[in-house]
């Protein structure tokens, strides 16, 4: 038997698992002498894995990761809420008595109360009390029956089964099946016993063995024998069901098997995986086991009010690294999300340019993120989001910008142009156009508010609308001359010079759509003269009344 047990990096399932298992070893023992962190493999002292409980271990760093995601666990803060009720003859209170007997009647709970019953060391029954509190018509007595359930809920029997019941169903089932007690086999066992006998024994009796056999794991190339070989099926997404697909699966020969420590492994994945809304995700940065533990380290706190999405998790994430880290050690990193309601994987890579671009634009990025939300014709509208999907999947933001500048037309949103403002901000860091010296695209912006300035002494300030509408529409179909055509009349009317900025884009279309749209922003007031001060207070001012937009904004929503 050898004295070290050793789980190598892999794919992303795998990395995963890693993750997990370091959670699940953090668990049992935090001692540095009993498993070693190295370039890319932990490596864990076998003695440890055979004289541990590890099934115990994952059921109570389950419950720890996951707790508060449970049905369950909002069911015991129900019942505490009821016992407090003193009005307990009101309608809407009998209502509550009868969801919550609903609610523990679930064919998870009552199946996971059978498997458990003949072990509680009480004679009171869960179910028979659930019965009994709906006919009870006193308030002393249905106090005193509630805290009879809330007393059995909260044994360590069934307080465990019932949140991993929780677990399984709406957690682990996202991404493997068909094992432990997720077999269908198995739904009328005890969870604990079932998951000690197929995955931990199995485990242990592999590691005692000195002839491991002659086959290959195909995930870490350790030896298996027939009997410890066990299909990769379980997994989700992995690969094929043999059973379904065995006569067109590599020549009626299947042999993609896994050996017991990666199975042991691959059940820790949800261990690996953060929870955020309706997603998980993991951050799959395979370049050393150090910097795959420091991007899956953080802990999301999800505001259940709000629109949860990835990339607000991600960025912070990789802000974070590229603040303690050097830049130059940062590789691709590979952000997986998986998707309760579509059931599939997502990928997005993220280069060392991304990167790069993300540390640059931080303070935009910043800014857009304090007040993502814009409320359109059609609902609201995350620009922060979008925005980070267009710098990731290496877009430009003309497109959006163009979007937004139309819409705000029609609005008296001030953050609106600010926004567009930062969007161009980026697009221009974006191709390295933009820097403290250059002043190429500020003195057209400039003009453009010049030209603002005086439709508005002119009496002409309700033109701007439709001229905006006239140089947008010019922009978005790249029409260069169309843009030259509106910026010459509008000159001629105002007795105004031709901005010279504008001359560059005669024969550059790139160098068009920086300046055109440099030009709009000016028009439609996105531009500051005031010093850094000034501006800072200004800052404030505007912040302050876009908070107090997006307050009236969700009371309206809501």
């Amino acid at each position: 038997m050898k004295e070290w047990t050793l789980f190598r990096m892999n794919d992303f399932l795998g990395n995963a698992g890693i993750i997990g298992l370091l959670k699940l070893l953090n668990k049992i023992d935090s001692k540095a002498e009993n498993y070693k962190i190295e370039d890319m493999q932990v490596e864990v002292r076998t003695k440890l894995l055979l004289e541990t409980d590890l099934t115990g271990a994952y059921f109570d760093t389950l419950i720890d990761e996951y707790e508060e995601e449970c049905i369950y666990n909002r069911i015991l803060k129900k019942i505490i809420l009821l016992i407090q009720e003193e009005n307990k003859q009101d309608k809407n209170y009998q209502k509550e008595l009868k969801a919550l007997k609903k609610d523990l009647e679930s064919n998870r709970y009552k199946t996971g109360y059978e498997t458990i019953k003949d072990k509680l060391d009480t004679s009171n029954d869960l179910y028979e009390e659930l019965k009994r509190l709906l006919v009870l018509k006193e308030s002393d007595e249905i106090t005193e029956c509630l805290l009879q359930i809330n007393t059995l809920l909260n044994h360590k029997i069934i307080k465990e089964t019932f949140y991993m019941k929780d677990i399984a169903y709406f957690i682990i089932n996202n991404f493997w099946e068909s094992k432990s007690f997720l077999n269908r086999n198995n739904t009328k066992k005890d969870m604990k016993e079932v998951h000690r006998a197929e995955i931990e024994e199995v485990l242990k009796q592999y590691l005692k063995a000195e002839d491991k056999g002659k086959n290959i794991c195909v995930e870490c190339g350790d030896e298996i024998s027939g009997k410890s070989s066990i299909s990769s099926s379980f997994i989700n997404d992995f690969s094929e069901d043999f059973a379904r697909k065995n006569s067109n699966y590599w020549n009626f020969k299947p042999n993609c098997f896994f050996c017991p420590k990666c199975l042991f492994l691959y059940t820790l994945i949800p261990l690996g995986f953060t929870k955020m809304g309706q997603n998980f995700l993991f951050i799959n940065a395979n370049d050393s086991l150090e910097n795959l533990i420091f991007m899956n380290s953080g802990k999301l706190e999800v505001d259940e009010q709000k629109d949860n999405n990835n990339y607000h998790y991600l960025y912070n994430q990789v802000l974070q690294t590229l603040n303690e880290k050097n830049i130059g050690r940062v590789s691709n990193i590979q952000v997986i999300t998986r998707s309760i309601e579509e059931n599939e994987y997502r990928f997005d890579i993220i280069n060392n340019y991304i990167l790069t671009l993300l540390g640059e634009c931080k303070k935009e990025l910043q800014q857009l993120s304090k007040y993502s939300y814009i409320k359109d014709t059609e609902g609201y509208r995350n620009i922060y989001e979008e925005v980070l999907l267009h710098l990731l999947y290496n877009q430009e933001l003309y497109r959006l910008l163009n979007e937004l500048l139309c819409f705000g037309l029609n609005t008296k949103n001030e953050y609106v142009i600010h926004s567009c403002k930062l969007i161009y901000q980026i697009e221009e860091r974006k191709k390295n156009m933009i820097n403290k010296t250059n002043k190429n695209y500020y003195r057209v912006a400039r003009d453009g508010n010049e030209y603002r300035k005086s439709m508005e002494i002119n009496g002409k300030d309700d033109a701007t609308v439709g001229i905006s509408y006239k140089m947008l529409n010019a922009l978005k179909c790249q029409d260069c001359n169309q843009f030259l055509d509106i910026v010459i009349r509008l000159s001629n009317s105002l007795k105004r010079n031709v901005p010279k900025g504008l001359i560059a884009t005669l024969n550059d279309i790139e160098e068009f759509k920086r300046i055109g749209y440099a030009f709009v922003l000016g028009f439609r007031g996105g531009y500051y003269t005031k010093d850094e001060n000034e501006q800072e207070l200004d800052g404030q001012l505007l912040e302050e009344k876009m908070n107090q937009e997006f307050k009236e904004g969700g009371e309206e929503n809501e």
